[in-house]
């Protein structure tokens, strides 16, 4: 392949974390592993492909030809509890679920093992499925991984080398996720730095890849708590680049290192600092989002910005596990993905990455592979998913944030709750066309109130008592007419039941005021709580959606 100087862009990276692997089905054979990782990704949008090398989630069994050929994998191997080493595949040892807690990891190296037994190695099969397909195909590593911090197995160097960790080794708890972070490296440390950085090399020497990536949204921390160092993980990536050049100049390409990083706000705290990444071209590709934000609603223009003056392209990623609980699998669907991936096309963004995926997406829309990722056809091209139904979520994640409209603990403090949010469709122009459909905006409220029998019955009828303001860029919205029917209760307790109701209201906004295209503004005030209701309360306004249908073609048929 010729070298070539300009630097790809990718309309969708998909990033594969071995959930392939995991939840492939049997019999173990090579078509079985590609019919899972790759050809569902055939003939989509993804122009990229990043696969995921292990190293320090589970052990050094992702990239069996490099631990044999090029990489001495003893440092990585896994050691468990009693001491005994557990082998390239953890192959030493098959352990009963009271001594490795992990089924999903026992499914990976267990599939990696038999076909490395038949002759392939996952990644070369991955790559050359991937390139024949039209995929460039990156080799992926996480910078720190502390899943094992909870884990009775780690890492045989990290064993050796606990004074290099966060944590210097202590405050793990087997099973308390809280203290994962403390089995992260601390990059303060060379040795770490040489230690995270071999396999990445080897990885490079050894498959015929495009690219490295490097994830660092997982882990942090990286240092200690108040002694980050930007300047060492800048060190870090300086170094790699330059001692991937021969090897890449040996396959006849270029370098290319795509960086993935937390929300550009979160990236200082922990050491990053992904502008002089841009300013000194250490990083081709850079994908911001993680497991904390929930990428539907950041603010990526400062990247943007900084990428004009640099060669570094830049994408917006999505953590797919997020789609993986009950109470958040619908933002999974088309319509949400939709509304976020055009808000950040206008903000400048030249792609999307989804990591964290292939297993999780299935919740959202059951069924074969292929037909579990509709999004893969579109959202990678902001001409798709112009004028098609959109949803615009505000304020939603793993934990749902909710802002206090009013208190009776504070009744003449009624300012009430403004909140900001982007519309990148021209609803007025498809309106004045005829291809509008409606429009409709949702809020879920709280009434929140102590265990008091006399107060809960007025849950059913609040809204109707207390006179609340609604304003869309400063003009009145009167929401629709609520049924006693419309309250939802999500109980863990009795108690709950009648304590913390939750109601969605909705307002119908499809002759107006339309939100406008760019930032809207909307206003949520207490204009006059009613008198009858003198007890303790609050009103909470939880998540806000915003519903875009277009006029479908043959609507007008028949």
């Amino acid at each position: 392949m010729p070298m070539s100087d300009e630097t790809p862009k990718y309309r969708i990276i998909y990033h594969e974390v071995g959930h392939a692997l995991q939840y492939m089905d049997f019999p173990i054979t090579p078509e079985n592993m590609l019919r899972k990782a790759v050809l569902p990704l055939a003939r989509t949008q993804v122009d990229c492909l990043s696969w995921l090398g292990h190293t320090y989630l589970g052990g050094p069994y992702d990239m069996p030809r490099m631990w044999r050929d090029y990489l001495d994998p003893s440092p990585y191997e896994y050691i468990d509890a009693q001491g005994r080493p557990m082998g390239l595949f953890m192959e030493k040892i098959r352990p009963g679920h009271d001594l490795y807690h992990d089924e999903g990891q026992r499914r990976r190296y267990g599939t990696v093992h038999e076909l490395w037994k038949q002759g392939a190695d996952v990644v070369d099969l991955a790559a050359e499925c991937a390139r024949a397909r039209g995929m460039d195909f990156y080799l992926a590593f996480r910078l720190n991984d502390f899943h094992h911090g909870t884990w009775e197995e780690h890492p045989r160097w990290w064993l050796d080398h606990k004074e290099m960790t966060v944590g210097k080794g202590e405050g793990l708890e087997v099973g308390n996720h809280a203290t994962r972070p403390l089995a992260s490296l601390d990059f303060t440390y060379p040795e770490v730095h040489e230690h995270m950085m071999a396999p990445m090399l080897a990885g490079a020497a050894c498959y015929d890849v495009d690219g490295v990536e490097i994830d660092f949204t997982r882990c942090p921390p990286y240092f200690p708590t108040g002694q980050e160092q930007p300047e060492l993980l800048t060190a870090f990536l300086r170094e790699l680049r330059t001692r991937l050049a021969p090897i890449f100049a040996e396959k006849g390409r270029p370098v290319r290192i795509m960086a993935h990083v937390p929300h550009p706000g979160a990236c200082a705290d922990i050491g990053l600092n992904w502008a002089a990444w841009m300013r000194e071209g250490l990083v081709d590709h850079l994908a911001s989002g993680g497991w904390q934000f929930n990428g539907y609603h950041n603010d990526l223009r400062p990247l943007v910005a900084a990428a004009r003056d640099a060669s570094t392209r830049v994408y917006v990623a999505y953590d797919s596990i997020n789609y993986d609980y009950n109470h958040t699998a619908r933002y999974g669907r088309i319509e949400y993905l939709r509304a976020a991936c055009l808000n950040y096309y206008h903000q400048g963004v030249d792609g999307v990455l989804f990591f964290n995926d292939s297993g999780h997406w299935l919740k959202v829309y059951p069924g074969p592979a292929a037909a579990a990722y509709p999004h893969l056809l579109e959202v990678g091209d902001p001409d798709c998913i112009e004028r098609r139904d959109k949803i615009y979520a505000l304020g939603w994640g793993c934990v749902e944030d909710w802002h206090l409209v009013w208190s009776s603990d504070k009744p003449d403090e009624r300012t009430g709750v403004e909140m900001t949010f982007q519309v990148s469709d021209a609803l007025q122009e498809s309106a004045n066309c005829g291809d509008l459909e409606r429009v409709r905006l949702r809020m879920a409220f709280q009434l929140r109130t102590p265990w008091i029998n006399e107060l809960n019955a007025w849950h059913s009828i609040w809204s109707r008592l207390d006179r609340v303001e609604f304003l869309l860029n400063g003009e009145p919205i009167v929401p629709q007419a609520v049924a006693r029917d419309a309250v939802v209760t999500n109980p863990t307790t009795g108690e709950e039941v009648y304590r913390n109701w939750t109601r969605h209201m909705t307002f119908e906004l499809t002759y107006g005021p339309l939100p406008r295209y760019g930032m809207n503004a909307l206003t949520v005030r207490m204009l006059e709580p009613d008198p009858q209701l003198t007890g303790p309360r609050e009103l909470w306004l939880g998540p806000v959606e915003v519903e875009v249908r277009y006029v479908k073609p043959g609507d007008y048929l028949g």
